[in-house]
This record gives structure tokens, C-alpha cells and sequence, in this order.
């Protein structure tokens, strides 16, 4: 069976669904992700943004299998946006869990997919909150 080795850097980006209030001006977010091969086409990794996206490093757990790729990215934070549309962290709070989905292409230099933040209600502060699910976009293309 083919094992697509996916141990490399990647660079690539990411931007919100068009219709998504968390992006208006139809950003991209630019990032490189380090990943690491573990066992049973299973991988790890951390992925680090650019100034447009979270201003720490994220880690990364996934598993491929054939061409398509899937993983969960996890900030150290919690972040979200203000009123004002600053990204802050939020204290004493872990991180949401982003789902990742994806495609290698034929040659395994190019991954195409889509994103996303499930809904979910946390207690911040002494009230409930909730997170809108969001998604997206991304691609990535190893790095020469």
C-alpha cells in the first residue's frame, strides 16, 4: 500500500468561508506546518501563523490515509474576538479543537481542504458563551 511520506515543511494558507462574520474582508492567513511521522500513517506537528492569524504555535495530530489527510490543530489559548475584532486570549480557558481535512495531490507536494470549529458554549467569567461554528478553506505545498 502507498504511504505518502508527509514528514516535511509545508507552507500554506488558510481564510474563512466568505459569509463568515469573523472575516469580512476575505483575509488569508499564511502559516508553515512541521510534521513529523509517528506510527500506523499516523503524524504530528506544529504549525506557526503570520502576523494576520494567532500570534503562538499550534500543535498538530492527524492520520492519512490513501491521498486524503485529516488532523486537529490545538492552540496553547484560547483566542477569540473582541468587540473590535482583535483576536485576545482568553484566560484559564483551553484551546477549541480545529478540524482539518484534505487531499494530497498526485505527486504528494499539494494539500487542498476545507477547516472547521464545531459550536460548542463555554463558561468564561461566570457565563455561558458561545462559539459560532466557523470553517474554511486551506491548502498547503511543501516548501523547496
Amino acid at each position: 500500500m502507498f504511504k505518502p511520506n508527509l514528514a516535511k515543511i509545508w507552507h500554506g494558507t488558510y481564510r474563512y468561508d466568505i459569509n463568515d462574520e469573523f472575516n469580512p474582508s476575505e483575509k488569508q492567513t499564511q502559516f508553515e506546518m512541521y510534521l513529523t511521522l509517528k506510527w500506523f500513517r499516523r503524524f504530528a506537528g506544529e504549525i506557526a501563523e503570520d502576523e494576520t492569524g494567532i500570534p503562538e504555535w499550534a500543535k498538530v495530530e492527524g492520520h492519512v490515509n490513501g491521498q486524503l489527510i485529516h488532523f486537529n490543530k490545538k492552540y496553547p489559548s484560547l483566542w477569540a474576538s473582541d468587540g473590535n475584532g482583535e483576536m485576545v486570549t482568553i484566560p484559564g480557558q483551553s484551546s477549541v479543537e480545529i478540524i482539518y481535512d484534505g487531499k494530497l495531490s498526485e505527486d504528494n507536494r499539494t494539500i487542498t481542504g476545507t477547516w472547521q470549529i464545531p459550536f460548542q458554549t463555554r463558561i468564561i467569567f461566570g457565563q455561558d458563551c458561545e462559539f459560532a461554528e466557523t470553517s474554511g478553506t486551506w491548502g498547503a505545498k511543501v516548501a523547496d
